[in-house]
């Protein structure tokens, strides 16, 4: 019996870049939504390829409460998708709202036959979901868990170090998918196969192939919080309850993830994956082929794991250096005029402020092209350590990631693009908790 799979994960619907919503027009004046353009290619797929099974591994929206029309393109996403796949799992990620999310639920489940979880139940068996093809025949099952708050896992102490409490969440979500691993060895015994969802860390490797001539040479250490090999540490830096592939007991043939927005293979086992962000959603992903991946099982064996590349949208690029270079790379720059502009961010190293600095550059500007973020840095060297201080005149124009920057530049602390990524990923997580 085979068993046919696209997971896909952190679509964040809704999203505004800086301050832009993902809409624009193309150079034909015709009106694309980059979320949208990617629903409907993600029905293509489901099409084509006669998925048996749709995985949604978290994070569906950007917000807790999400714009109207983002809500609009998931119920008709759902509407057409039902059509095509029989079944559809969705969970909830850290950017979602579990309770928005279930609120449909048991009308989604009952009209649609589409699960979703938008939080964790106190009953595990909950989270296993049957998959059945069109004549109801069994095809497999899924532990599907969305992302696991501090409270899923264990009872808070006042007394609780960061180490313990880091433990605490890393034990718990352990003992989570090994439960649920045992309570599904039933589906194994009869040769069916056996499949996880999760939103969450897990340690990765820098050095394992993600598909033909790409790499991972971004979400290092700092980002992951990859797991020190040292005695009696407990991780580098990074996040609370980052867990390594042990996590998975062995009873799952395929470990759907969502959180990383970069596609990922887990602690070199290739059947523990992050397909990544489906579209670009910050600079620091530009240069990342975005992908679903389609998970091939024969009976409880997995056969084949395949990427499906979505069509570029939308370009972003980033240019760095002096005024003289940022001139001569744009004067050299191709946009493609199949795709909605470009969106550009600019950093000029400079030992003066120079004013009116957009001005400068908007003679430079190819056509379709918008240039999102301009900022100026200051190069100074002090004892042959070169640090960029970033100048910044109007207080209006400050948010936390300038003062970080201009913090870190006093302190001669140079900051890479991987360090500013995670202090970003900390400012979101702490707006969505209320504490900024």
């Amino acid at each position: 019996m085979k068993l046919r799979i696209l997971h896909t994960a952190d679509w964040h619907l809704g999203q505004r870049f800086f301050d832009r919503n993902r809409q624009d027009k193309d150079q034909d004046g015709n009106e694309i939504n980059e979320h949208q353009a990617f629903l409907d290619w993600l029905l293509l797929q489901l099409s084509q390829t006669q998925a048996d099974a749709l995985l949604v591994s978290g994070d569906v929206f950007d917000v807790r409460m999400p714009p109207s029309y983002a809500l609009e393109q998931y119920y008709n996403f759902l509407r057409q998708a039902a059509n095509i796949c029989p079944n559809i799992i969705i969970t909830g990620g850290n950017h979602d709202s579990a309770q928005m999310l279930n609120a449909p639920s048991n009308l989604l489940r009952y009209f649609a036959k589409i699960r979703v979880l938008g939080g964790a139940s106190d009953n595990l068996t909950d989270h296993i979901v049957e998959l059945h093809d069109r004549q109801n025949n069994l095809l497999g099952a899924v532990a599907a868990v969305p992302f696991l708050h501090d409270n899923d896992l264990y009872t808070y102490s006042a007394d609780d170090m960061h180490q313990d409490r880091s433990q605490k969440i890393k034990n718990g979500i352990k003992a989570c998918f090994h439960e649920l691993g045992e309570l599904m060895e039933t589906y194994q015994k009869q040769n069916l196969p056996v499949i996880a969802m999760a939103h969450l860390f897990a340690a990765g490797t820098a050095d394992e192939p993600l598909y033909e001539g790409e790499r991972n040479t971004s979400e290092k250490e700092i980002y992951l919080g990859k797991i020190n090999t040292a005695k009696d540490s407990d991780f580098k830096i990074g996040n609370l309850g980052v867990v390594g592939s042990e996590a998975f007991p062995d009873t799952f043939g395929y470990v759907a993830l969502g959180h990383i927005h970069k596609p990922m293979i887990v602690n070199k086992k290739q059947h523990i994956r992050y397909c990544g962000s489906p579209i670009a959603l910050s600079f620091s992903e530009r240069d990342e082929k975005k992908q679903v991946l389609l998970v091939e099982f024969e009976n409880a064996q997995l056969v084949n794991i395949q990427p499906l590349f979505m069509p570029v949208t939308r370009r972003l690029v980033r240019f760095k250096g002096s005024l003289d270079k940022i001139k001569s790379d744009l004067s050299a720059f191709i946009p493609n005029k199949d795709e909605l502009p470009t969106w550009a961010e600019f950093e000029v190293l400079t030992d003066t402020y120079i004013s009116h600095l957009d001005e400068e550059i908007k003679p430079y500007l190819p056509v379709n092209f918008v240039p999102i973020n301009i900022k100026q840095s200051r190069k100074n060297k002090i004892n042959n350590l070169t640090t960029n201080a970033s100048i910044d005149n109007r207080v209006e124009d400050m948010t936390p990631e300038k003062v970080f920057l201009q913090r870190c530049a006093l302190e001669k602390i140079s900051v890479s693009d991987e360090v500013l990524e995670t202090f970003g990923q900390l400012i979101r997580e702490m707006n969505e908790l209320g504490e900024l």
